[in-house]
């Protein structure tokens, strides 16, 4: 069985791609659209099993996703569970963790210096942004 994996933007499609052709979990996209959507797909109307949101410092976070047990909180990611189902939340946004993650394995961005600059990425530069992800495991096995 697939499960389903709601998030916001092409950006966190690009996760969805790693999960599935990177990692070979078997997840079904749910393209949600925004932030307050991927909860209530996830939390309220259940219609995904997994969701991914941005932290976004200084917006007001969807009251259902601030009822979610927060059941674990490990470096930039936050786990919230309502009854079987999960949101994973990154801090403070995935621009921000995946060059945190660049820099922690010893690899620099070919797509941007910030995590800013990488917010303002067109969309056809998000296949080189599966490139250097498919780089960082090649290079570090085991450890993303």
């Amino acid at each position: 069985m697939k499960l389903v994996f709601a998030f916001e933007c092409f950006a966190d499609e690009d996760i969805w791609h790693i999960l599935v052709n990177e990692c070979g979990l078997p997840l079904r996209k749910r393209h949600s659209e925004s932030k307050g959507r991927v909860v209530t797909d996830t939390l309220r109307n259940f219609r995904a099993h997994l969701g991914l949101v941005d932290q976004d410092p200084g917006a007001v976070a969807p009251e259902t996703l601030q009822q979610a047990k927060r059941v674990q909180f490990e470096g930039d990611v936050e786990l919230r569970t309502l009854r079987d189902h999960d949101v994973l939340i990154l801090h403070p946004r995935l621009e921000d963790c995946f060059m945190k993650a660049m820099r922690g394995v010893g690899l620099r961005s070919q797509l941007a210096r910030t995590a800013e600059e990488l917010h303002r990425v067109s969309d056809p530069s998000r296949a080189k942004c599966r490139g250097q992800v498919t780089q960082m495991r090649a290079s570090h096995p085991g450890n993303i």
